[in-house]
């Protein structure tokens, strides 16, 4: 729930009834699994950067801008700061630019 989620750790407690230090102990478990579950899965297609594979280019206007970038998660949305006038346009279901 945590890591799909992003429920905090006080919440996971009060759910599943389990003091902090456990919640906490079992998080960094599931971490370390993932990190080494991504070593072997979760990379890109070797040809990646040149636009060959599943990361087929879709606009080479943006090219410059994501050339070296590895990929995202569907659905994910990351915390963005903007400038003031331009942060509507950038406004996530959250209620806040992403």
């Amino acid at each position: 729930m945590t890591c799909a989620h992003g429920v905090g750790n006080r919440i996971i407690q009060k759910i599943f009834n389990y003091p902090g230090e456990t919640v906490h102990r079992h998080f960094h478990r599931v971490l370390v699994a993932m990190n080494k579950l991504a070593i072997d899965v979760i990379k890109p297609h070797p040809n990646y950067n040149d636009g060959v594979g599943y990361h087929k280019t879709r606009n080479e206007r943006y090219l410059s801008f994501f050339k070296d970038c590895i990929g995202t998660i569907d659905g994910t949305h990351v915390a963005a700061r903007l400038p003031r006038r331009q942060e509507i346009t950038y406004f996530g279901r959250k209620g806040y630019a992403t």
